[in-house]
């Protein structure tokens, strides 16, 4: 019988071994601009977030007049897309903070100031983060500021 309680209780502590992960954890990013450069961005969908991990997937979400768009090193890096839409033009990503909330799920929390015309417009960011793999989920979550009167 003691025999049977020990390894009961063996089993029980190794078992329930504690998680050493304590989510969110901050996610380092830099922001990947076009610009001084004659690229711009291709359309793409609004309100989702796209991961690219290669120049073949970046290709087709930009266009470059004269030169190469600015290189990212996606052996070791992603790049994260994300835009939409503002009531009021033009917009001004105030904040971006990324974190990763599970083991394959990060999210990405914007601060968007509207501008003061009355024409809708909207916002497009893009950022460089360590390496994510394509089955990754990226929610997008985006607060809108007040204009200041």
């Amino acid at each position: 019988m003691k025999k049977l309680i020990f390894l009961v209780a063996l089993f029980t502590v190794s078992g329930c071994k504690k998680s050493d992960k304590n989510y969110p954890i901050e996610i380092p990013f830099s922001e990947y601009l076009l610009e001084e450069t004659s690229c711009q961005w291709n359309s793409f969908e609004f309100d989702k977030i796209i991961i690219v991990n290669s120049d073949e997937e970046l290709d087709s979400y930009i266009s470059c007049s004269e030169e190469n768009y600015p290189e990212v090193d996606f052996s070791e890096h992603s790049l994260l897309l994300a835009q939409g839409w503002v009531n009021s033009y033009p917009a001004e990503v105030m904040k971006i903070q990324l974190q990763k909330v599970s083991d394959n799920e990060h999210a990405l929390f914007l601060s968007i100031r509207p501008g003061f015309a009355l024409t809708p417009g909207h916002w497009i960011i893009s950022i460089t983060t360590p390496k994510l793999s394509k089955n990754t989920f990226v929610s997008l979550n985006v607060q809108q500021i007040p204009i200041p009167l």
